[in-house]
């Protein structure tokens, strides 16, 4: 029965879509710096080309596993995700670059532990929510242990230091209490010392308190900390309409840093214009109005919790870089889901879907048998 099971084939289609249109704007976006640096214009493509492979390969083999085995084993998925952010931590081990320590280098190849340990997070808290649905309305041994966990995985982030992936770890784990049923008051105590926390977190850090001004004033400091988001201003404004065309950016000839990972949309909106960055919202709309449909037919609690963690998980980082790219939130280095350059993130992101779409077979069988 379940061999001839579909599932949402929405969701495959829009995200082969997403991929696809990634591909194509990697290699434009990326073409003038790989041939300054690599002396091949085509070299990020190809390399994320290789990431796509592994990616779907991850898509498979989430979209065939057994949810009963993803719920029994679901200890060790978060132990080897607390391992993978101490591993990163250790010198020599962990790869810095830009002040920060957040890679794992694996032949010519890189990895961000940080991107899949927020899946095996996910994975956890699903399984061991649903186990203990019946006390998660009790402070001590209800939510209290996931506020312990949630201190836990800020800090060893926060180390590295990466204050953004901190913050969206943190919301899983919160939002995921808030869908099991944690009580109103008991979800309203990390917001005593959220205030405080994030003063001091952006206030000790004079890079992270330079984001916040620019974000504040850009224009203030054009050529230091407003540069690059002065630069994807310039880069979405000048598409207008239709844009100039594939291929035929100008920001991307070295004046907006990242163009093809944190401000591709940038390059997307001068080479496509206002419809080519309404074409890309829409099919992330379309991705997460599928997401949100498998989560509701889940039939059971972890199910559930699963599809939920993975659809605030991308949807999630999607605003992120959105509301960085257009101004609304500061700086912060977070790449678009399945369009900008990054093996880690589209390996992770893929399997997800590939879960997603496990779910919603799992919700098909239920409903015919």
């Amino acid at each position: 029965m379940r061999a001839n099971l579909q599932g949402d084939r929405g969701l495959l289609a829009c995200t082969a879509l997403l991929v696809g249109f990634g591909l194509l704007m990697i290699g434009s976006s990326s073409s003038i710096l790989a041939l300054k640096g690599y002396g091949d214009t085509l070299y990020f493509f190809k390399r994320q080309l290789c990431w796509v492979v592994l990616g779907v390969a991850g898509l498979v083999i989430f979209a065939g596993i057994s949810l009963d085995f993803l719920r029994r084993t679901a200890n060790y998925f978060g132990l080897i995700s607390l391992l993978l952010l101490i591993i990163v931590l250790i010198p020599g081990v962990g790869l810095k670059a830009h002040e920060a320590q957040r890679w794992i280098r694996l032949g010519s190849f890189s990895l961000q532990p940080s991107e899949f340990a927020k899946f095996g997070l996910i994975i956890f808290l699903a399984a061991n929510l649903s186990r203990r649905y019946g006390v998660i309305r009790d402070l001590k041994v209800g939510v209290g242990p996931y506020y312990v966990l949630m201190a836990v995985v800020f800090m060893l982030v926060y180390a590295q230091p990466d204050f953004g992936t901190a913050i969206i770890m943190c919301s899983i784990i919160y939002l995921m209490l808030f869908l099991t049923g944690a009580k109103f008051s008991h979800l309203m105590l990390p917001f005593l010392a959220t205030p405080l926390l994030f003063y001091f977190c952006v206030k000790g850090s004079e890079y992270r308190w330079q984001r916040i001004l620019a974000f504040l004033d850009p224009f203030h400091d054009p050529q230091g900390g407003g540069f690059q988001i002065i630069q994807s201003f310039i880069a979405l404004g000048s598409g207008g309409i239709y844009g100039v065309g594939l291929g035929d950016s100008a920001q991307k000839l070295f004046y907006l840093p990242e163009p093809h990972t944190d401000f591709i949309f940038s390059i997307v909106g001068e080479e496509f214009g206002i419809i080519g960055t309404i074409i890309v919202l829409l099919l992330f709309i379309y991705l997460f109005l599928r997401g949100l449909a498998i989560s509701k037919s889940a039939p059971d609690l972890h199910s559930f919790l699963l599809a939920s963690g993975v659809v605030v998980m991308i949807t999630g980082q999607i605003l992120m870089n959105l509301g960085v790219v257009t101004g609304l939130l500061p700086t912060k280095g977070t790449t678009l889901p399945f369009v900008s350059y990054g093996g880690s993130s589209l390996v992770v992101n893929l399997s997800m879907i590939g879960l997603l779409w496990n779910i919603s077979k799992v919700a098909e069988e239920s409903k015919y048998s």
